[in-house]
């Protein structure tokens, strides 16, 4: 598994109606990716890290319309085995800036499991187009 300090992923998709996805850093921490358009931005529609924190603003496009999201992920920091620092995503949705520098103290409602893992996907509904690019930094 690559370990990493910081890294950045850059995922470009289309949603179905009534889709749902989640973008798992560290196998812990969900950004939540949902067909929300017209929604309240609530901490478990689209853009979410789901369970814990809303987006500032909810910025979904419609079903079937190409979406971005960009997220910067920084590990928490652990020294003799305890937790110093939580982890913390910035997080944009098309665009948009919704998370900045958010402290992450907890892994997400919908985490698979409780400690560290790879980077992944998680959908539930049909996936139409789909392209992932991940760019990893080098740790600072």
């Amino acid at each position: 598994m690559l370990k990493t300090k910081r890294t950045r992923h850059s995922l470009t998709l289309i949603t179905s109606v009534l889709f749902s996805m989640g973008y798992f850093c560290q196998s812990r921490y969900q950004v939540q990716i949902l067909d929300s358009f017209g929604l309240e931005a609530t901490k478990g529609d689209c853009g979410a890290i789901y369970g814990l924190a809303g987006p500032r603003v909810a910025t979904c496009f419609p079903a079937l319309s190409w979406q971005t999201f960009d997220v910067d992920f920084t590990a928490a920091e652990f020294r003799d085995g305890k937790k110093v620092k939580d982890a913390g995503m910035t997080v944009y949705h098309n665009g948009v800036l919704i998370h900045d520098r958010l402290d992450v103290p907890a892994a997400s409602a919908g985490a698979l499991i409780k400690v560290e893992g790879p980077t992944f996907i998680s959908t539930c509904r049909v996936l139409n187009r789909f392209n992932l690019l991940l760019h990893f930094f080098k740790q600072l």
